[in-house]
């Protein structure tokens, strides 16, 4: 009985891991393709609600490399006096968007993304979303 435990509980183990990292996917899914259309211009103020996608450049002035196993991942950037942490990666979830990794503090990048939260930007909830380094 312990045996068939153990069994079922290490496939269980190793279905959420495939899960969680998308290994899955070759199954039946449909392949995604990224929109055609062009991101919006680079945003002059906030947006007034969350979730809605818009366009910032700014300069890295900090990180948060917490995302080793369930915190995140973000740069901290400035952009038009406005302090954003821009998430790459979520902790345990997946990320969809797409981000170099190479930006270092006084840097300039460019995001297209989603707010999140009040000060937040996640590029991880649609592949069309990036960080990319302009300097």
């Amino acid at each position: 009985m312990k045996k068939q435990f153990v069994i079922v509980s290490v496939l269980c183990f190793i279905a959420m891991v495939a899960t969680a990292c998308n290994l899955f996917s070759f199954m039946g899914a449909e392949a995604e393709t990224l929109s055609s259309e062009p991101p919006p211009p680079i945003a002059e103020e906030v947006p007034s609600a969350w979730g809605v996608p818009f366009r910032i450049a700014g300069t890295v002035i900090g990180t948060i490399d917490d995302c080793a196993f369930d915190g995140i991942c973000a740069l901290i950037v400035d952009a038009n006096s406005v302090i954003y942490n821009v998430i790459y990666a979520p902790g345990m979830m997946m990320c969809e968007g797409t981000y170099d990794g190479n930006a270092v503090i006084g840097d300039t990048v460019e995001i297209y993304g989603e707010l999140d939260e009040q000060i937040a930007i996640t590029i991880c909830t649609s592949p069309d979303y990036y960080i990319n380094t302009l300097q």
